[in-house]
C-alpha cells in the first residue's frame, strides 16, 4: 500500500509536481529487491521519471515518446508482454465485480481499508472525507496500471482525475497531515528512507544472493516488512500520517502483496520490469590497459561492479572475440581477425549454481557500436581509446569511427522516421540526438600521456601546436557534419550540447604538474564552436572557456601535504589538497570573469554523505565553502570557481536550531543548500525558515548556487552601490541574465521575493546553465493553476518553465499564489531542485 500510494501522492495531491532529479545511485540488490516486490522503483528517479512524466503538470503536449523509456529496456515480447498483462489486469481491479465480498467490500485492500474506516467512524464531522471511500480508494490504486500505458492522454486523464486528487487529499488530512506542506518532496524523502532501510538490510549481499530473491518471496517479505516498519517508525512526514492512521507494517505489506498477486500472480511483470530498470543503469566501462585492438572493461550497474563472470558474452562480429578473462577479472574484447572492425556486445546472465528465472536473461546490450583496429604505422597498439589522437606531440588525424558510426546510426534512424507515427518519431529523433552528443563526445577525447615531461620533480605538458590546432580542426569540421546530419534526419534543428575538447594526462607520479595552452590552440578551440577544453591529470580535472582567455595560458597543479586541510578544519576531509594557479603571458591571474570548472576525486565516497560534499578553498587557516556536486559516474566532486587557490572536499553537515516546524518538507533541502556555502543562517545556530526573501538574498543564492560570481560584473540599478554586499551578486545576476529590475533603474534589493518573481529567476537560471527551451504552450502549462490570472504577463513564461521543470509547485486549492511573498525556506526547497537539475 505504502509502496502504491507513494507513487500516486508524486502527483494527485495538491498539484503536486514530479522532480527530475539526478540519477539516485542504489545497490543492485536493492533494486531487485524492489523490482521484484513492487514492480515500480521507490526513488524520485524512479518508473514515473523514466515514464518522462518530469514535469509539472500531466499534459498529452509534453510527454508523447516519451512515456514508453522503460519499454526500451524490454527486450523480449514476453518481457512486454507480462507488464502489458499486469497494467490491463491492475487498471480494472475497482470495475472487477468479483473482488467484492458479499457485503461490497475489497478484500485485497482490508487490512489498511479497515483501520481508515475506524478512523473515519471516530471522527466529528465525516463531510470533510465525503471522497475518503472504499471505492475510491482502490480506484486510486486501480488507476496506477496506467503508469505504463503508451497512450499519453490516458495516462494525463488518469493523472489528473479530480477523483483521485481529492482521495489522496483527504486521506493525507485523515492521517493528521498538514495537505498546503506537503510537496513531492515529502514523498520522495520517504521512499529514499525506505530505500535506504532496503540497503543496510543488503549491503553484504552478492550477486546470487541478490537472484535467489526472485524465488525467496519469504524472505523477501521479511525484509520489506522491516524496511516499511522503521521508514514509518523514524522522522518523516508521510511516516506521521501512517502512524497516526495506526496502519502497521503488517497491514501496508499485506495489501501490497494481494494488489501485486492479483494483477500480477506469477510475478513475471515485477521481474520483467525489475530487469528492465537493471538494465537501464548497466554500463560496460573501459578501463585500464585497452589498447586499440583489445578493449578491457568492467560491468557496472548502479555504480556497482559486477561479477562479470557469471555472464555470457557475444559480439556481433565473429571477427572481434569477446569473454570474461579470470586473471584480469575484466571484460576483454580482442580483434581475432582483420585490421579493423565494428561490434556490439551482449551479455546474459549465467549463474550456474543457483536456479533462477534470471538466467539467461540478457542484462548488457550495447548502446553503440565499438570499432578495434590495427594501427595503420604497424607499430604496437597505442593503449588509448580510438576516439583521440595523441602520440607524435599532439599530432595525426583525429580517428573518426565514434562519428562515422553515428554517421550510419543516423541513415538507418532517417529510414525508421520516414515510417513512423508522430510519436514515435519524436522518440527517434531523441535517440538520434542522443546518439550525436555521445559521439561528439568520445571522439572529442584526446590522449596526451605521451606528450607529458618529467624533469626536476615536476611534469609539463608539451604539445605540438600546429598538429593540435588540426586536430581541433578536423574534429570540428566532423563534428559541424555529424550536426548537419542530425538535422536532416530530425527535419528542423535540433539541440545538441556543445563539445568539450578533453586531454587526458593520465597518471602523474609527481606533485606539480604544469599544462601550457598557446593563445594560438585557445583561439583555434573557441573559433571551432568548443565549448570548453578539459584537463585531466591524475584524476583532477579543471575545464576552462577557450574564449574566456586570449593570451598564452599555464595552468599549474600541485598536490598539498593533507595537513593544509586538517589544520584549517575538523570537518571530514573526502580528497586530496590541491593548490591551482594559473598566468596569462606571464602574468598571475588569481581571478576571472568566466568559471572555471574544478574537479577534484573523492577518495572514499562509501563513507561520506555525497549531497553534502562540498568544494572548500583553504584561506587563512580556515574554509570558505563553494558548493559543488559530487558526480558519481566519475566519483569527482565537480563545482565552477572564479578565483585559483588551494581547495579540498569536506563534508559539511550544518545544523540549525529552528528548522523542527519545516523539517519534513524543507529540512534536508536546507541541511545541503548550507552545507555548499549557498545561504546561511540569520545569526548563529539560526535559519529563521519562515521569514521572507528579499531580492538580493535569492540573487546571491543564484549565483552561490552555479559558482558564477564575477565581483567585476556591472549593473545600472540606482539602488544598488558599490558600498553594498549585495552589488557583486546582483551584478553577477544581471550579466548572466537572471534578474531584471521592477522599474526602469530600481532594482528593489531589499523587497520581498514574490512566488512568481523566484520562480522566473529559477527559470533563467534553468536556461543559461541547465540548457532548458522555454516552453511552448505557456497558457498549457499554467492551466493546473487556478489563478493563472493573477500571474503578471511579463512573469508567465518564466512560471511556466519552472513549473514544466519541477521547480515550483502549486499551494492549497491548485492556486500559485503568485504575488505572496516567498520564505527562506521555500528558497531553500527551489534552490536544491536546481542543483539536482
Amino acid at each position: 500500500m505504502a509502496l502504491y500510494i507513494i507513487l500516486i501522492f508524486l502527483r494527485v495531491g495538491r498539484g503536486m509536481k514530479i522532480m527530475k532529479k539526478k540519477v539516485f545511485a542504489t545497490t543492485v540488490a536493492a533494486s531487485l529487491v524492489l523490482g521484484s516486490f513492487a514492480g515500480l522503483p521507490l526513488s524520485s528517479n524512479g518508473l514515473l521519471e523514466k515514464a518522462g512524466i518530469s514535469v509539472a503538470y500531466a499534459s498529452a503536449d509534453t510527454i508523447p515518446g516519451q512515456v514508453q523509456v522503460i519499454e526500451n529496456y524490454l527486450w523480449d515480447d514476453a518481457e512486454k508482454q507480462s507488464v502489458i498483462n499486469a497494467r490491463t489486469k491492475l487498471s480494472g481491479l475497482y470495475q472487477d465485480a468479483s473482488e467484492t465480498d458479499g457485503s461490497g467490500h475489497y478484500p485485497r485492500i482490508s487490512e489498511v481499508w479497515q483501520v481508515i474506516q475506524a478512523k473515519l467512524d471516530n471522527t466529528p464531522d465525516k463531510t470533510n472525507f465525503a471522497s475518503l471511500t472504499e471505492s475510491n480508494l482502490v480506484k486510486l490504486l486501480s488507476d496506477l496500471g496506467l503508469f505504463l500505458t503508451t497512450n499519453p492522454q490516458k495516462l494525463t486523464d488518469s493523472l489528473n482525475d479530480p477523483t483521485n486528487r481529492e482521495t489522496l487529499r483527504e486521506l493525507v488530512a485523515l492521517g493528521g497531515g498538514d495537505t498546503t506542506q506537503f510537496e513531492v518532496q515529502t514523498a520522495v524523502d520517504f521512499s529514499k528512507a525506505l530505500e535506504s532501510q532496503l540497503k543496510t538490510q543488503l549491503k553484504d549481499i552478492d550477486l546470487t544472493g541478490m537472484l535467489s530473491f526472485t524465488t525467496d518471496n519469504e524472505q523477501l517479505k521479511t525484509m520489506v516488512k522491516n524496511a516499511i516498519k522503521n521508514t514509518i517508525d523514524n522522522d518523516n512526514k508521510l511516516g506521521l500520517v501512517f502512524r497516526n492512521l495506526n496502519i502497521s507494517k503488517d497491514a501496508l505489506t499485506a495489501v501490497a502483496q494481494k494488489l501485486l498477486d492479483y494483477a500480477d500472480p506469477k510475478h513475471e511483470a515485477v521481474k520483467s520490469i525489475g530487469l528492465a530498470m537493471l538494465r537501464s543503469e548497466t554500463v560496460l566501462v573501459e578501463t585500464t590497459g585497452s589498447t586499440t585492438n583489445t578493449k578491457n572493461y568492467q560491468l557496472k550497474t548502479f555504480d556497482k561492479v559486477m561479477p562479470a563472470g557469471f555472464f555470457s558474452w557475444t559480439s556481433s562480429n565473429p571477427n572481434v572475440s569477446v569473454a570474461y578473462n579470470s586473471n584480469s577479472g575484466y571484460v576483454v574484447a580482442s580483434l581475432i581477425s582483420g585490421n579493423t572492425a565494428v561490434t556490439t556486445f551482449e551479455g546474459a546472465i549465467n549463474v550456474p549454481t543457483i536456479t533462477t528465472s534470471m538466467n539467461g536473461k540478457k542484462l548488457y546490450k550495447s548502446p553503440q557500436a565499438v570499432t578495434l583496429y590495427i594501427p595503420s604505422n604497424g607499430g604496437s597498439s597505442d593503449p588509448t581509446p580510438p576516439s583521440g589522437g595523441g602520440g607524435g606531440g599532439g599530432g595525426g588525424a583525429v580517428t573518426s569511427s565514434p562519428l562515422d558510426t553515428a554517421q550510419k546510426d543516423l541513415s538507418d534512424i532517417k529510414g525508421q522516421i520516414e515510417k513512423a507515427s508522430n510519436v514515435d518519431k519524436a522518440k527517434l529523433i531523441e535517440q538520434a540526438a542522443a546518439k550525436v552528443a555521445d559521439a561528439l563526445a568520445k571522439a572529442s577525447v584526446i590522449d596526451v600521456k605521451s606528450n607529458v615531461v618529467v624533469a626536476n620533480g615536476k611534469a609539463e605538458l608539451k604539445l605540438d601546436t600546429t598538429a593540435m590546432i588540426n586536430q581541433i580542426k578536423d574534429l570540428a569540421a566532423k563534428a559541424q557534419s555529424l550536426i548537419d546530419g542530425l538535422k536532416a534526419v530530425a527535419g528542423k534543428d535540433v539541440p545538441v550540447v556543445k563539445p568539450v575538447l578533453k586531454l587526458n594526462l593520465g597518471d602523474i607520479s609527481v606533485k606539480a604538474v604544469d599544462i601550457p595552452l598557446s593563445a594560438s590552440i585557445l583561439k583555434a578551440a573557441a573559433d571551432s564552436g568548443l565549448s570548453q577544453i578539459a584537463l585531466n591529470v591524475g584524476g583532477v580535472g579543471i575545464a576552462i572557456s577557450p574564449s574566456a582567455f586570449n593570451g598564452d595560458t599555464k595552468l599549474s597543479v600541485s598536490k598539498q601535504e593533507s595537513t593544509v586541510a586538517t589544520s584549517a578544519t575538523q570537518l571530514p576531509i573526502a580528497s586530496e589538497v590541491y593548490e591551482f594557479n594559473m598566468t596569462v603571458n606571464g602574468q598571475q591571474v588569481s581571478s576571472f570573469s568566466t568559471p572555471v570548472q574544478l574537479s577534484l576525486p573523492v577518495s572514499n565516497p562509501a563513507q561520506f554523505d555525497k549531497e553534502l560534499l562540498t568544494l572548500a578553498k583553504i584561506e587563512n587557516g580556515g574554509l570558505i565553502f563553494y558548493g559543488g556536486e559530487y558526480n558519481a559516474a566519475t566519483g569527482q566532486v565537480e563545482g565552477n570557481r572564479t578565483g585559483f587557490s588551494s581547495y579540498t572536499v569536506v563534508e559539511n553537515k550544518v545544523e540549525f536550531d529552528d528548522t523542527a516546524s519545516v523539517k519534513a518538507w524543507a529540512g534536508r533541502q536546507i541541511q545541503v543548500a548550507a552545507a555548499k556555502g549557498i545561504l546561511e543562517g540569520r545569526e548563529a545556530k539560526l535559519f529563521v525558515p519562515n521569514e521572507s526573501v528579499t531580492r538580493a538574498e535569492f540573487a546571491k543564492m543564484l549565483v552561490n548556487t552555479f559558482g558564477i560570481l564575477d565581483a567585476q560584473a556591472v549593473e545600472n540599478f540606482g539602488d544598488v552601490s558599490d558600498a553594498d554586499w549585495f552589488k557583486p551578486y546582483v551584478a553577477t545576476a544581471v550579466k548572466y541574465g537572471l534578474v531584471n529590475g521592477r522599474s526602469e533603474g530600481v532594482f528593489d534589493p531589499n523587497g520581498k521575493i514574490t512566488r512568481a518573481e523566484m520562480a522566473t529567476m529559477a527559470a533563467r537560471a534553468l536556461s543559461a546553465f541547465k540548457d532548458a527551451k522555454p516552453v511552448a504552450d505557456v497558457n498549457g502549462s499554467l492551466k493546473d493553476f487556478k489563478d493563472v490570472a493573477a500571474i503578471n504577463d511579463t512573469l508567465k513564461s518564466g512560471v511556466a518553465l519552472s513549473a514544466a521543470q519541477g521547480i515550483v509547485v502549486g499551494e492549497e486549492g491548485g492556486q500559485f499564489n503568485p504575488d505572496s511573498n516567498s520564505t527562506r525556506a521555500q528558497a531553500a526547497v527551489v534552490i536544491y531542485r536546481l542543483l539536482n537539475k
